[in-house]
């Protein structure tokens, strides 16, 4: 039984730890986008044309 429960604890963990992972990988991918990547081309674009898109720009 206990050795169940150490298995089972293990498992906890390793869902938490790769839990922290996803997220630790997915915030700087995020920033990314958001200040470089395609978003911020298509948010650059539309400034450009004169057709402000409802969240883009404060707007």
């Amino acid at each position: 039984m206990s050795v169940l429960l150490f298995l089972s604890g293990l498992a906890v963990k390793a869902v938490l730890l790769l839990a922290i992972a996803a997220v630790l990988v997915a915030i700087p991918l995020v920033w990314w986008d958001c200040t470089a990547g395609p978003s911020a081309g298509m948010a650059r674009e539309h400034a450009q044309r004169g057709r402000p898109v409802v969240g883009v720009g404060g707007r």
